[in-house]
């Protein structure tokens, strides 16, 4: 019996010695997808910046659609407002909207994700879908 705990007791501690460390990311990952209301991906960029009460928009990243979706990680502020921007290949913005991080604490927001539906008529947005993982 004393063996069987002994035996028990050295697995246990090779495990936990053993055992790989989770990488910390720096940052919570942001994801936008888009596309057409006949299911086609929409071309073009979104941008990321933050919003400021005088001034400009800082920029704090642009990335390129791939087949309608982008991510990016990135550290953010407590109680910030940042602007997303969708735009065409040629420049025309096709959606803009806030994002906030007021009442939520950045460092518990793991994952944003919001997938836009845009009619292909007239380049309007027909629906939005936002989803936010959090870790505690």
């Amino acid at each position: 019996m004393r063996k069987r705990h002994l035996t028990v007791l050295i697995i246990a501690c090779l495990l936990i010695v053993s055992a790989q460390a989770r990488s910390q990311v720096e940052g919570t990952e942001l994801a936008l997808s888009a596309h057409w209301d006949d299911k086609s991906a929409v071309a073009g960029s979104v941008t990321i910046a933050a919003a400021h009460v005088i001034g400009a928009d800082t920029v704090l990243a642009t990335k390129v659609l791939n087949s309608g979706a982008a991510s990016v990680t990135l550290a953010l502020a407590s109680n910030s407002v940042y602007h997303v921007t969708l735009t065409s290949p040629v420049g025309t913005q096709l959606v803009k909207f806030p994002l906030t991080t007021a009442l939520v604490s950045p460092q518990n927001l793991e994952r944003g994700t919001i997938s836009l539906v845009l009619h292909k008529a007239d380049n309007s947005l027909k629906s939005a879908n936002i989803n936010v993982t959090m870790d505690f």
